[in-house]
């Protein structure tokens, strides 16, 4: 595999974003060995941007021209964590539905938790209710310990919340999981284990 092109990109850690600038075209400058050295000017816009907003370098290779290698401008990320939703890892499994979901959580040196809840084929007159942390292992059913959308409206969008250190050690430490709900299957739609 041969890298090709580098980026600077506007967007959280569970999101993809515009390209800002670019560091690597592969024509005027490129790879050397896997390695690249160059200096790019930045405009005072895109200056700001990196500065203010969440921004990432995005690196491309002829295999994965989607993109091999990502990593935060100015933070640094401890635990990552994409967790496939599904219906039949309810206890009990819920039998007749076909929602599929992703949970993208990211979680920073600073106690920044990252995430973005997306939820795929939601039954026509159902509606999303909310989603949260749950403890409890693959076998068992737990109770909340962490709000994470409180409605429909906070699906599909990046968010972030501010851990305590009790909490933070809890998400790294103990056995969770993320659950959905909605008005339909107030119980419990969609749920992936996190541990």
């Amino acid at each position: 595999d041969d890298l090709t092109s580098a980026f600077i990109c506007s967007g959280s850690p569970v999101e993809n974003g515009e390209i800002l600038a670019t560091l690597a075209d592969n024509s005027a400058t490129k790879f050397s060995s896997n390695k690249l050295e160059t200096i790019v000017n930045l405009t005072n816009d895109q200056a700001n941007t990196v500065k203010i907003q969440d921004s990432y370098i995005l690196i491309k290779s002829k295999d994965n021209p989607q993109g091999l290698l990502r990593g935060q401008l100015g933070m640094i990320i401890n635990q990552i964590y994409d967790i496939e939703l599904s219906p039949v890892l309810i206890i009990p499994p819920v039998i007749g539905r076909n929602e599929t979901g992703m949970a993208s959580i990211r979680i920073t040196d600073d106690n920044t938790l990252y995430f973005k809840l997306e939820v795929n084929n939601l039954v026509i007159g159902d509606f999303l209710k909310n989603s949260g942390i749950n403890k409890g292992c693959d076998s068992e059913n737990g109770g909340c310990f962490m709000l994470l959308c409180k409605d429909q409206a906070e699906f599909g969008k990046s968010r972030k919340l501010i851990l305590s250190a009790q909490e933070a050690a809890i998400l790294k430490n103990d056995d969770l999981y993320i659950c959905v709900t909605s008005a339909q299957v107030p119980s419990g739609l969609l749920r992936g284990q996190l541990r």
